[in-house]
């Protein structure tokens, strides 16, 4: 089972990968794998230029490998202090600052 979920992440992961800028970091939450439906729910925050620090919802459909843009909330300096380095998606490396 986890093989598949992997895999499942890795097709995901490939389409969240080019919505980043990667001169910053983003974190991926609360993502929540439906086995039934084959979709995987979850929020990536990540700075999205003009706006700035954003919460994106999003759905990703694995039978056809489509990712579904769900709404998106602002983040304020607080909500940012709280995200934890272990659900860090992306981290900039020197050389793309």
């Amino acid at each position: 089972m986890s093989d598949k979920f992997a895999a499942w992440r890795a097709t995901r992961d490939a389409k969240v990968r080019v919505l980043i800028d990667e001169k910053y970091p983003a974190w991926l939450l609360n993502e929540t794998i439906d086995e039934e439906n084959q979709t995987i729910q979850f929020d990536l925050v990540h700075y999205w230029p003009p706006y700035g620090w954003q919460r994106r919802h999003y759905t990703y459909e694995v039978e056809v490998d489509v990712l579904h843009f769900r709404g998106t909330h602002r983040l304020n300096a607080e909500e940012r202090m709280k995200l934890k380095n272990e659900d860090l998606f992306y981290t900039p490396s020197p050389q793309s600052v």
